[in-house]
């Protein structure tokens, strides 16, 4: 038999493909890890462009901040000048105004001098002519005194008068203008003449007299009892005009001159609210129309020949009361007076 012809070997053994194959996979896996190295470097100079430029961006900011600071500064230096410059010009001020004071009193005193030696002596008001210097003068034989102790009287705002309603009698009693109201009729009653009587009358929603009918100037013991118990009053309730003219109507004898402390338009009428025009029955709220009209029911029965002069205290908000009260006291002959919060 013929030998079968071998063929030729193949120059490549499978393991020489398997290591190539292997080469080829090392190979891919090289090229891919490169490209991701290289986006990430991308990344980190896209982070490092970005933190450029917030650092400048800061820098800017703390440039900014640092002239804001440079001008704060400057504005503290110029205060700190011009207060120190208000202080030596106030104490200049201080010392030009104590000058001026003893010039003056210098001047006062040198003048004062001259008109000794030229026999003339300064004038002093007396303490009787007080009430004339006002406008009033208290006087007449018989002398009724109408005091409003209604609850306004205590003070002069009225959301002061509200407050001490709410705490009570005490608080009333308290305020400041009741203390000038007290001094007030006080003051009237050291003026009444030696030789007159007088009756003082409080009211508010009704009418009573304090001194129990007419006493004498010359009773020094009455009056000063009188005068106690008007320091311990208490202003109460409403004010109720009309209440006060007719007592004065059934003084017997009646009086020859009357003056009125009070400091508004009244706020009731006898029966209680309904009937005078503008005024709403059973109504706690009372208008300007209808306490103007009070005021003029209650001066109709009013004599003409009977002088009334008014002592008006002052109440925020009733604006009309003056002129009602003004014409009231001329048609009388009377005078207005509207004193100071703190007269007397």
């Amino acid at each position: 038999m013929s030998k079968r012809k071998s063929m030729p070997g193949s120059t490549m053994s499978f393991i020489d493909a398997m290591s190539c194959g292997l080469g080829a996979a090392i190979l891919i896996f090289f090229i891919i890890d490169f490209k991701s190295g290289s986006a990430s470097g991308g990344d980190i100079e896209q982070q490092i462009t970005e933190l450029e430029t917030q650092i400048q961006e800061y820098s800017r900011l703390n440039s900014d901040l640092g002239e804001e600071i440079s001008a704060t500064q400057t504005l503290v230096s110029r205060l700190a000048s011009a207060t120190a410059d208000a202080t030596f010009a106030n104490a200049n001020l201080e010392i030009d105004n104590s000058d001026a004071a003893s010039l003056n009193a210098a001047v006062s005193a040198q003048l004062e001098e001259a008109l000794k030696k030229q026999g003339a002596e300064v004038a002093k008001p007396e303490p009787a002519l007080q009430g004339q210097l006002l406008g009033i003068k208290v006087q007449g034989p018989r002398i009724a005194i109408l005091f409003d102790v209604s609850a306004s009287m205590s003070e002069s705002q009225i959301i002061d008068v509200i407050i001490a309603q709410a705490t009570g009698p005490g608080a009333l009693a308290q305020g400041k203008k009741w203390g000038q109201s007290r001094r007030l009729a006080n003051w009237i009653v050291d003026q009444v003449p030696e030789g007159s009587q007088f009756d003082l009358i409080a009211f508010s929603e009704k009418a009573k007299s304090l001194s129990g009918g007419y006493i004498a100037k010359s009773n020094a013991k009455a009056v000063n009892a009188l005068k106690a118990d008007v320091i311990k009053a208490v202003p109460n309730g409403g004010t109720n005009l009309s209440a006060a003219v007719r007592y004065v109507s059934a003084m017997s004898p009646p009086p020859t001159n009357v003056y009125l402390v009070t400091d508004g338009l009244p706020t009731q009428q006898i029966g209680g609210r309904g009937g005078v025009g503008g005024c709403k029955a059973k109504s706690e709220y009372v208008s300007g129309r209808c306490r103007a009209n009070l005021l003029v029911t209650a001066q109709q029965s009013w004599s003409r020949d009977l002088q009334i002069d008014v002592f008006l205290l002052h109440l925020e908000g009733d604006s009309k009361a003056a002129p009602y009260y003004y014409a009231w006291a001329r048609r009388t002959g009377g005078v207005l007076f509207s004193p100071s919060q703190s007269w007397p």
